[in-house]
């Protein structure tokens, strides 16, 4: 990076906050003195600007929110000019922030202390709210909404990459256990190929003299592939040992931060639905919500997930000038599935048959409704995995599962859910055949 260009942003950005600093001050607001926001934005949008071009994501993103918080202040005497415009500012800044969290190492290179990582994330929250609001103070509701989604799909892009993360370093950190006891092995059986493992408890008169042993070494380094493999694997070893070694509080950590991300991005989906729904464009205020219960799903917040699904359900039978009851409608068994999905890696092993005979109710109501239901792929399935749960039968539970393959490939959430649904069952049936956990 040429150090002018970081020098000059850091020079705009320090006379920028010399004024901003000074915008608000208690003596500047009650005399007036100058207009400091207005004379610091420019400063702030070519540092801004500059850190941007120079990829320091985080730096870019501070100074378009200083940016924006002054023209939030130019607006309130100048609304038509500046508002709109603090809004977008907010926007960059939120992206930039984003960007930050997506760069290359930048969440390993911060897993000792994952609270400075996850600062970037509080902060385009932030950021992303203040645009929408903005937008929606405007009366621009879908401007609004569309900025909520940005916001909803952002962390669910950051929360893909932590699980992908979280699947790296639970595999480096089984290997780090499968290593720890053999790197003594490693070591002395590396040494000794290398010629240094047995002259020290040879005998004085047994050593051989140096012509014999550099032969003895070049014929053995010739002959032997063995000793190369075993070099590289002590360079792995130790490499794993020194600059890549993983803790159980790392993963720890990275779990809580997925759990965040899922959370944020859930509620930005509802916010956006919200917005839709204010603008009576009922249709994707339902895709807003459907989204946010497949990110609740996917974030094992299952409760969390039916509900949305069930008001998602529910507004088609209750909503009569919606526009979009067909599409729902048509929709409907997709839904209820997920609904009832939902449930039954809800259920409670230890008390199972309650939960089937509520399960069995919900699909008495969708029955009720749509007639369909019970004969569909989707209510087939939930009804043989009932069966399954109630024989306590697993063959009967993947014959249920291979037919329903049958018609369609599994996608990989599916997929995700029964395998939770089966651990269930098979927890279900060592329960009813352990004495013990009966």
């Amino acid at each position: 990076t040429p150090p002018n260009h970081k020098m000059s942003a850091s020079h705009y950005e320090k006379k920028a906050n010399k004024e901003f600093n000074s915008a608000l001050s208690t003596l500047t607001r009650k005399f007036g003195l100058g207009n400091k926001y207005k004379q610091s934005l420019p400063k702030f949008q070519a540092a801004a600007e500059i850190y941007k071009q120079l990829r320091m994501n985080y730096h870019a993103g501070v100074a378009f929110e200083k940016a924006a918080h002054c023209m939030h202040e130019l607006a309130k005497k100048d609304s038509a000019s500046y508002a709109e415009q603090a809004a977008k500012a907010y926007s960059e800044a939120a992206e930039c922030f984003m960007n930050f969290q997506d760069e290359e190492g930048a969440l390993e290179r911060y897993l000792g202390d994952l609270s400075e990582y996850s600062k970037g994330l509080k902060d385009a929250t932030n950021a992303y709210r203040n645009a929408s609001n903005l937008f929606a103070e405007q009366g621009n509701l879908l401007r609004a909404a569309k900025m909520e989604t940005q916001a909803a799909e952002a962390f669910e892009q950051v929360m893909l990459a932590m699980i992908k993360t979280r699947e790296r370093l639970t595999d480096r950190l089984q290997l780090q256990k499968e290593n720890g006891d053999e790197d003594e092995e490693i070591q002395k059986k590396s040494s000794q190929d290398n010629g240094l493992g047995g002259i020290t408890s040879m005998d004085e008169d047994e050593q051989p003299n140096a012509d014999d042993a550099d032969s003895s070494t070049k014929k053995n380094q010739a002959a032997s592939p063995q000793h190369a493999e075993d070099d590289d694997m002590m360079k792995r070893v130790k490499s794993e040992r020194t600059t890549s070694r993983v803790s159980t509080n790392d993963i720890d950590q990275l779990s809580e931060r997925i759990r965040e991300c899922c959370e944020q991005s859930v509620d930005h989906y509802k916010r956006a639905s919200d917005y839709y729904e204010s603008n009576s464009n009922y249709p994707n205020a339902n895709t807003a919500l459907k989204r946010a219960a497949d990110m609740a799903m996917d974030g094992e917040q299952y409760k969390l997930g039916a509900k949305i699904l069930e008001k998602v359900f529910d507004a088609d039978w209750n909503r009569e000038k919606s526009g979009s009851r067909s599409r729902i409608h048509f929709d409907s068994n997709s839904l209820q599935f997920k609904i009832l999905l939902c449930k039954l890696m809800l259920m409670d092993v230890s008390s199972f048959e309650t939960d089937l005979e509520m399960i069995k109710s919900y699909m008495e109501m969708y029955e009720q409704r749509t007639n369909n239901f019970e004969q569909s792929r989707e209510g087939e399935l939930i009804i043989t995995m009932c069966s399954a749960f109630e024989k306590r039968d697993l063959k009967r539970f993947l014959s249920g599962v291979a037919l329903f393959e049958k018609v369609g490939k599994l996608d990989d959430d599916t997929t995700r859910h029964l395998l939770r649904i089966r651990r269930k069952l098979e927890q279900c049936i060592n329960r009813i055949e352990d004495p013990i956990l009966r």
